[in-house]
Order: structure tokens, then sequence, then C-alpha cells
């Protein structure tokens, strides 16, 4: 809860619904007298934000729980809804892409993998990849789900403000393409382009070993040689937005799909 001066009404409003709703997520099932309580907000105020976060279907209703000590009637529970919105997320290699579909919880509901000759036309790329997202909008939850937006993790430099390839040794042919505009003007969506390896790193961040890390390196030994650097649970990408590349194979070097190394002449 923040109370300091210099918020104005609506910014202390939108903080609190913010971290209430993480609240609910993490600390849920939970009633809305216990939100007032440990949240230290009026039972009015919780009252009305919660009246808002159930009618933008953030939260639902699924039950009563238990009476105090003292009797009295059963709190109506409340919990996070993670089907209230949905993300897509994909990497492209050089001949294949995985595309998936998730909720909130970041839980993988739908994941399908294209194939496609190395060097294909770009235009086809996207026209297979625009398919299976056209497939993933027709799950009846997402029909009635917010989206939430696209990630499009990419090997090779990322020119973060445009949206575009700057650099990269496995999609040559990519390079300078308005990827993010292509996915914003066919769907609407906020899309980000991302590295693979700076995407990686975020993930093992937030949902793998390093969640409880503030400091961390993550190094990814595949096609190339890359690593992502966590700073103060922060990604640190460098002036040049470089930070953690180091390499691609010398010609004689083999790497599989199957991450398995074999040297040949």
């Amino acid at each position: 809860m923040i109370r300091e001066a210099g918020f104005g009404p609506r910014l202390i409003r939108e903080y609190n619904e913010l971290n209430i709703l993480r609240f609910i997520k993490n600390e849920g099932p939970i009633s809305r007298a216990e939100l007032a309580k440990r949240y230290r907000l009026s039972k009015a105020a919780v009252s009305e934000i919660i009246a808002d976060l159930l009618g933008q279907g953030y939260i639902r209703e699924i039950g009563v729980g238990n009476s105090t000590a003292l009797g009295g009637r059963k709190p109506i529970l409340l919990e996070f809804n993670p089907k209230a919105g949905y993300a897509i997320g994909m990497e492209i290699k050089r001949d294949h892409a995985t595309i998936a579909l998730g909720d909130l919880n970041a839980n993988i509901h739908k994941k399908e993998e294209i194939n496609f000759n190395k060097g294909a036309p770009l235009r086809i790329v996207l026209e297979m990849i625009f398919s299976v997202i056209d497939d993933f909008m027709q799950t009846r939850w997402v029909k009635n789900a917010k989206p939430v937006g696209i990630g499009v993790a990419i090997p090779g430099l990322i020119n973060y403000q445009e949206g575009k390839i700057q650099e990269s040794d496995t999609l040559k042919g990519w390079q300078g393409f308005p990827l993010r505009d292509a996915f914003e003007e066919k769907y609407g969506i906020d899309t980000v382009i991302e590295n693979d390896v700076k995407a990686l790193t975020l993930a093992e961040c937030r949902f793998g070993n390093g969640k409880d890390v503030d400091q961390m390196i993550y190094l990814w030994i595949g096609d190339g040689l890359g690593a992502g650097i966590i700073i103060n649970g922060e990604l640190y990408r460098g002036v040049s937005a470089a930070a953690g590349e180091i390499g691609y194979y010398e010609p004689g070097w083999f790497v599989t799909r199957g991450k398995e190394f074999r040297l040949i002449y």
C-alpha cells in the first residue's frame, strides 16, 4: 500500500489494484476481510478493487471459507484466474520454429513445432507461424481472454527500439526486417522481439533455478555460444545490447538439435 505525498489518487488506486492482484495470485484463495487485514487497506477500499478485478475477469469467487472462532457468516474466497489472459511465445531457428500458447500463470496449453528449409523465404516462414497462431486463437478460453503479448526469440543481435534483427548468422535473410511490426499489424497485440539466449535467461530467472537469486549468468551452448547476465534481478544488456554474446562456431564444429557435440573435419 502507498499513501506517500506526491502520488495522485489514480496512481495510488492502480498501484493498490496491481498489488492486490499479485497478492491474490501468490497467496490465494483468500477472503476480502483477510486481504484488507494483511494488505492494510479499509474493507471498503478492498471491496471496490475486488469488484473491479472481478469485472475484468482477473479473479473469481470459488466458494466459502471457514468462519472465525466467533462464528458469523462464512467468507467468500477469491483466487486468481490464469485464463483471464493469454500470451504467445515462439523461438525461431534456422530450419524450425516452436510456437506456444500460455496463460497468466505461464502454463503452456498448446505447443507446435513447424519445420522449413534452411534459407526459406521469410514470407513463407511467417505465413506458417501465422497459421499456427490463428489456430491457437480458436481455442475456446482464448476467445474470452485478453491478449497480454507476443514474444519472439531470435538468435542474433536485436534492435530493441525498432523490433528488428540487427545481425544474425543463423537467419541472415531476416536482417533489417520489421519483425515486430509484422506481428502487431497482423494481430494488434504488443510484441517483443528478444535475443534467444536473453529470453532463456529471463525464463530461468523468473521460473527456473534462478528465481531465488539476484545475480546470475546463464551459459547457452548450441549452434553458437552465448550468455545471459542477471544483475540485481534485472537482465543486463550492455551499451550496445550485446552483453553476453560470445560467438559462433568455427568451421569443423557441428551441433545436433539434440545438443550433442561432434567435431568433424
